[in-house]
């Protein structure tokens, strides 16, 4: 069994200390590929100078799927992350359209890799259930969400409770003057409903993704991978890159 507290707390943590400490996307590219690899103990403290995780040994037994399963859940939320304060540059109504464009690639090139880090989190967890000798009766019934997407929502809501409360403390510690003190409330009490509301959403989220986990581990459900297979960054199936890596060979010849 997979308890879903530690998964949350790591985020929040995780959240705090990359934006008290920036990170870039190579680190988390080269942390992808050593998932990939399936290397026998990826640093998962590594990533953001910290060791984020408490591991319940009875929950779950160490392993190398758990120790692959920790470093995809931190690689996903890292890409999250980094994906959060791109799409905030893409809404720069001041920005060029270079730098919109440059932004664009960015964010294509970052949610490739979030996708492939959900993937490698639902094969971290078939694996777990392999070694637990786990499997579920194969008319036993699925989940229309994997854990590994559940646990990305998780991801977002993290990060959106935290900029939330963030602007929610921004609100209060400004100082309106008569004219528009009237208005600052209306703002402060529209943050406040909003970021209630998340933490409301993530109890939700919790709760149903820790029941699934259950029914995983109880053999109740089946846990099968459901793989993204984007198309849009590959030049071989892409028809516009299809047709640009076609015209560059023609000005080769």
């Amino acid at each position: 069994m997979i308890h879903v507290d530690p998964i949350t707390r790591c985020h929040a943590a995780a959240v705090e200390f990359w934006h008290r400490n920036p990170i870039t996307v190579d680190p988390f590219v080269v942390q992808l590929a050593s998932l990939k690899r399936h290397d026998s103990e990826p640093a998962v403290g590594d990533l953001s100078g910290q060791h984020l995780w408490e591991i319940d040994e009875d929950a779950v037994p160490k392993s190398t799927a758990l120790s692959v399963l920790q470093s995809a859940i931190l690689v996903n939320h890292g890409f999250n992350f980094l994906l959060w304060h791109e799409e905030d540059l893409a809404r720069d109504p001041h920005a060029t359209d270079s730098v919109i464009a440059a932004v664009k690639r960015r964010i294509d090139r970052l949610n490739q890799a979030r996708n492939d880090a959900i993937e490698a989190m639902d094969g971290a967890i078939a694996a777990l259930l392999n070694d637990g000798g786990k499997s579920a009766p194969s008319d036993s019934p699925r989940n229309t969400e994997t854990p590994g997407s559940a646990i990305d929502r998780l991801s977002i809501l993290s990060l959106r409770i935290y900029h939330y409360a963030e602007r929610l403390a921004d609100s209060h510690s400004s100082s309106p003057d008569s004219t528009n003190d009237e208005s600052g409330r209306i703002l402060r009490e529209k943050i406040a409903a909003t970021h209630a509301l998340c933490l409301n959403q993530l109890d939700g989220l919790v709760g149903s993704l820790g029941q699934l986990l259950a029914d995983l581990f109880a053999g109740r459900k089946r846990h099968e991978l459901f793989r993204q297979l984007k198309m849009y960054n590959d030049p071989s199936l892409n028809p516009v890159l299809v047709a640009s890596g076609r015209m560059a060979a023609g000005d080769r010849h």
